[in-house]
């Protein structure tokens, strides 16, 4: 019953880690020149890609958020969402640019 709470908890965490994120790419994005509204989906899939990578990192025994140290365990699980997400996307991009072309 243990393990499930610690995924659970690696899940909420993940989730908070990435909404923290979301928030400050929108912050950037909003305070700017061109001041742009906020894109609920893409918020939301940020969201959501740091609940499963919480889940997998709780799965695996890994804790996302150290309770020692918050602001540098949070800065780098919003890294590792960041460049999951990132990377998904070139590859994505990547493989709808050779099957259009």
């Amino acid at each position: 019953m243990s393990d499930i709470v610690a995924i659970a908890q690696a899940i909420v965490y993940g989730a908070g880690a990435a909404a923290v994120s979301a928030a400050v790419g929108y912050a950037k994005s909003h305070f700017g020149k061109k001041a742009e509204p906020i894109d609920w989906e893409k918020a939301g899939a940020t969201v959501a890609l740091g609940a499963v990578l919480g889940g997998i990192a709780g799965g695996a025994g890994i804790t996302v958020i150290d309770a020692g140290n918050i602001l540098v365990s949070l800065g780098l699980f919003s890294a590792v969402v960041y460049f999951t997400e990132a990377g998904a996307k070139a590859i994505y991009r990547f493989l709808k640019s050779k099957l259009q072309a």
